[in-house]
């Protein structure tokens, strides 16, 4: 019962798929599509709530593959279910998705990038490295010309050519692997690499990460996708950043513990202390594009390269400790995120800018969305009581114990930029004034009653996990310690 109760809601999710496709295919005109929205934000929500019911029932009662006894598995699935609802019922109000946009294609392919991030979280390596191949075919339709910003249509062809050269290469490795191998799960994988010679491990190991790393807008990457999500609405921006570069970052993450950290094994360390230093080198060159760009749409592409690049430092020094404080803090960058993206988006559309200057004044004529986004920009540069300081101070904590200088002082410099790059944002919501230079400050607005509902749902999680984190804290670093293999 409790296996059947795991998956109802995704049963959910694709019902309301399936009915949507089915009035599409009979060439129903005149509905709305806004009943569709709300019934995969009720299926997203279901998800959400039920996935916090299993982890209170405890794992150890839940039997079968689909779970695999790890609460990491359902805090993810929890996080990306919210923030699909949060997404779904801002594209349903968005003001750029009309007719001519084809929502209903927007609608669809947000749902299906819900279930290609889940998979990509999967436990088994095939399963995860399919999903990758699925997850970049939603983000080429989401970068396709019905969802992009007029005079942009051209900015995702270097991103399309990227991602196709690195999937070429991936599923050759990937071939190549399975060639050898009976089982592509995660510990045959494993097994696979530790018996391989350096000269062998690398190129392999470069070719299967390539699309995630690509994927994930990581450094030296991340040009392609920053241009990506410049010339994208709100909407379809805060997709990509969130659902695509999330999972796919997190799935990295998940591939270097699960098969790169291999005692013994000549090429795990190098592999390995690499992750680290280009995390360190991309959350640089995301805080400093981020202090240096004016453009709103390329402050916050910046910026989600800033915190994204911030988990995958810990790699270069991978304990129970580092492990569990860097999913921590991808789960705490992910919220206040999608919050800063929902509200700086909703705000600049309103005004009809894509400066950031478009923000000054704001605190004005909108307190509710300013208390907002100063309270995921404070979580994001690690302020309490936030669940961003507890990320913060555990992932430096966990830094001391390994006793790497290298690694400590990256993670240093990225936290410090993140600091730097909020105050900046800070300073002009909250102290800049406007001189209206564009006459549009009074056509300023507040979200709506909804999207504020569903921003509060979004942003309660923010501050209690601030406040009591130690159980959830100390339940991922068990976790980790049981997982990984030292």
């Amino acid at each position: 019962m409790i296996n059947n109760l795991a998956i109802l809601p995704e049963i959910i999710l694709l019902a309301a798929v399936v009915i949507f496709l089915l009035f599409l295919a009979i060439g129903k005109q005149g509905f709305s599509t806004l009943p569709f929205v709300w019934l995969g934000f009720v299926a997203q929500v279901a998800a959400a709530l039920s996935t916090l019911a299993l982890r209170s029932l405890g794992t150890e009662r839940i039997s079968g593959n689909y779970l695999q006894h790890d609460p990491g598995f359902l805090y993810t699935r929890a996080g990306i279910f919210a923030l699909g609802a949060a997404l779904t019922i801002l594209t349903g109000y968005h003001r750029q998705i009309d007719d001519r946009r084809k929502p209903e294609l927007c609608y669809f392919l947000l749902w299906v990038s819900i279930f290609a991030s889940i998979l990509v979280i999967s436990h088994h390596f095939l399963v995860s490295y399919l999903a990758i191949f699925g997850l970049s075919a939603v983000n080429a339709f989401l970068a396709a010309a019905p969802f992009r910003r007029q005079g942009e249509g051209k900015a995702a062809m270097l991103y399309w050519f990227q991602s196709a050269f690195a999937f070429t290469l991936g599923f050759g490795a990937l071939i190549v692997i399975a060639a050898g191998m009976n089982d592509l799960s995660f510990p045959a994988v494993r097994e696979f690499f530790a018996h391989q010679p350096i000269q062998i491990a690398l190129p392999l190991f470069f070719a299967l990460a390539l699309p995630f790393w690509i994927l994930g807008g990581l450094f030296p990457f991340h040009h392609a996708t920053i241009v990506l999500n410049h010339g994208s609405l709100w909407p379809i921006q805060a997709a990509q950043s969130l659902l695509v570069q999330g999972a796919s970052v997190i799935a990295l993450f998940r591939v270097a513990v699960l098969v790169f950290v291999v005692p013994g094994a000549e090429f795990s360390a190098w592999i390995l202390y690499g992750f680290a230093i280009i995390g360190g080198l991309g959350g640089i060159a995301g805080g400093i594009g981020a202090l240096c760009n004016q453009d709103s749409k390329r402050f916050v592409a910046y910026l989600v390269l800033l915190h994204w690049s911030a988990c995958l430092v810990v790699l270069g020094v991978p304990s129970a400790t580092s492990v569990a404080a860097a999913v921590y803090q991808h789960f705490s960058s992910g919220i206040a995120l999608a919050i800063l993206l929902i509200v700086m988006g909703g705000l600049l559309e309103s005004r009809g800018s894509d400066s950031l200057d478009g923000l000054k004044g704001v605190r004005k004529r909108c307190i509710f969305e300013s208390l907002l986004l100063l309270g995921a920009l404070a979580s994001l540069a690690g302020i309490p009581p936030f669940m961003g300081f507890p990320a913060a101070v555990n992932m430096v904590g966990a830094l001391l114990e390994q006793n790497d200088p290298i690694v400590l002082l990256f993670y240093i410099t990225v936290v410090t930029l993140q600091f730097v790059v909020a105050a900046r944002l800070v300073g002009i919501v909250f102290f800049a004034e406007s001189n209206d230079s564009d006459g549009l400050f009074s056509a300023m607005g507040g979200l709506g009653t909804r999207l504020r509902v569903t921003l509060f749902a979004i942003f309660a999680p923010l501050l209690l996990a601030g406040f009591f984190w130690e159980n959830v804290w100390m339940e991922l670093v068990d976790r980790a310690a049981k997982f990984m293999v030292f």
